[in-house]
């Protein structure tokens, strides 16, 4: 009789298994078999003795990629393992018999620790393999289960089942929070040195060369800079599976939306230095077409055109406005309109008044949606629980999860928008306020503002972002739209434009 030649395969699920020795083990246990069960080892495949899950696809499992050689070249006659559930617990049947066919096409049988044999070339030992990856398989979907409820219920005791925010710690054996000194001073630098008109590739290179830790290491970069501004976590709130849980916060709501207004106002007003002065620059959009107003010179004049229209000889034209709008009489007409209602300041608030009175309906409906689903988070740990003690079959789980999948995801797009409309609101409040302050500091040297100050004063109440717009019509028509300050009435005698360009502003609606 020959001696047999075999394969040692050696898995654990993560990297804290390995550094547990959970692989010496196997390998243990493996050598003991070798001295009863004599033979030639062929190779010893341990790829994933530093952690690969066993639920993963053949395509991610360098492990049984090298057995599939092994078996093409139908290098051993014995695949060994400490247990089945080593090769596979992977839900797919199709995934754990591919593995089942491997050992088959290399006229080979899979021998475990304990000496256990099973035949692919017998009917008993397809029998045996289904029945034993099958529990396998089933013991997994157990551990997650089991896994995914305990942190559902320490995420309502109040402890965060994910990832701790940047400049946070949490000591779960005390179940308290801290911060790191150092990261929070760098995360309020972050957002002090947005709102005063850092950009954000400005401020990833500066935190890079003062050398300072990204939440992830690596470099800092603008991407990862405007998802810390934007985080929930920043003013004191996050979620853990589903339950929100209150953290220490970096800066209060007001900063933030401050910030967030400040990111907005950069997306659309970026680039180098404007090399003409003109008071609606970046902001003026076109009526027709929605394509920003660009800036032109035509000799000694400047002109406000679509940026779409033909303008160059051999240009193609994706606009009809080929209007152009002389920057000086707009500019004046706009000006005059905005004197007035810096002259009469309590119009400013008027509109955000009105919208914050229709939050009310807002959150009264928001706080019925939240209610509902945690009525629905209590309905799926109670079906977890039940199935965790078999009291539920696999095809009532199966309809019961799907029910819940559908009623949270609409559930959760109704929460997004109603807080979307209550954010927009207290937004434009805060805009309001900016606003008022801007007109406040002009009003006091009304006769001397400088063509800065109205400047910023245009850009703080009407960003541009949806729902907000100040757009110029072919005939010279100007209308604004969600503005901090509202605008109404005709340009005063004298400063209105030449009858080809006739301009008028319009209240927004």
């Amino acid at each position: 009789m020959s001696i047999p030649r075999f394969v040692e395969l050696i898995r654990v699920s993560s990297a804290g298994q390995a550094e547990r020795d959970t692989p010496e083990d196997q390998r243990r246990a493996l050598e003991r078999l070798a001295r009863t069960r004599p033979g030639r080892l062929v190779e010893r495949i341990d790829h994933g003795a530093a952690g690969l899950s066993g639920a993963a696809n053949l395509a991610h499992r360098p492990d049984l990629q090298r057995l599939a050689a092994l078996s093409r070249a139908r290098a051993f006659d014995e695949l060994r393992v400490r247990h089945l559930d080593r090769l596979t617990r992977h839900d797919d049947p199709r995934e754990r018999f591919a593995i089942y066919g491997m050992v088959a096409d290399a006229g080979a049988i899979i021998v475990d620790a304990g000496g256990h044999v099973v035949d692919p070339s017998t009917e008993i030992g397809e029998v045996d393999y289904f029945l034993q990856t099958w529990a396998s398989a089933r013991e997994r979907r157990k551990i997650i289960e089991r896994t995914v409820e305990a942190r559902r219920r320490l995420s309502a005791e109040g402890r965060p089942m994910t990832t701790i925010p940047f400049a946070r710690r949490f000591d779960f054996e005390l179940g308290e929070w801290s911060t790191d000194a150092g990261e929070l001073a760098t995360y309020r630098r972050i957002f002090r040195e947005v709102i005063a008109g850092t950009s954000l590739h400005q401020l990833a290179a500066a935190l890079n060369g003062a050398g300072l830790s990204a939440p992830k290491g690596g470099p800092w970069e603008a991407s990862s800079l405007r998802r810390m501004i934007r985080n929930p976590s920043a003013v004191g709130q996050m979620t853990s599976y589903g339950h929100p849980i209150a953290c220490p916060p970096v800066v209060d709501e007001v900063t933030q939306r401050r910030a967030l207004a400040a990111l907005a106002r950069g997306r659309t007003r970026s680039g180098p230095p404007a090399k003409h002065r003109a008071l609606l620059r970046k902001i003026a959009t076109c009526a027709l077409c929605g394509s920003t107003m660009h800036v032109v010179a035509t000799g000694r004049l400047l002109y406000y055109r679509c940026a779409k229209a033909k303008g160059r000889p051999g240009t193609l034209a994706t606009c009809s406005a080929g209007t152009h709008h002389p920057v000086a009489k707009v500019d004046a007409a706009f000006l005059a309109s905005l004197r007035a209602a810096v002259e009469d300041p309590d119009r400013l608030l008027r509109q955000a008044s009105r919208s914050a009175a229709g939050t009310s309906q807002a959150e009264r409906e928001l706080g019925a949606v939240r209610r509902e689903l945690d009525r629905l988070e209590r309905r799926e740990e109670n079906l977890v629980r039940m199935r965790s003690q078999g009291e539920v079959r696999d095809e009532m789980w199966g309809r019961q999860s799907a029910e819940i999948a559908r009623l949270r995801g609409g559930a959760e797009e109704r929460r997004a928008g109603l807080e979307a409309t209550i954010d927009g609101a207290a937004q434009l409040r805060e805009r309001a306020q900016d606003a008022r302050a801007a007109v406040e500091a002009i009003r006091r040297r009304l006769a001397r503002a400088s063509w800065p100050e109205w400047r910023r004063l245009v850009e703080t109440a009407w960003p541009r972002q949806e729902g907000t717009w100040v757009r110029i019509h072919p005939s010279g028509r100007i209308e604004t739209h969600g503005g901090a300050i509202r605008l109404a009435g005709k340009p005063r005698s004298g400063t209105s434009a030449t009858p080809q360009i006739p301009l008028d502003l319009l209240a927004a609606r």
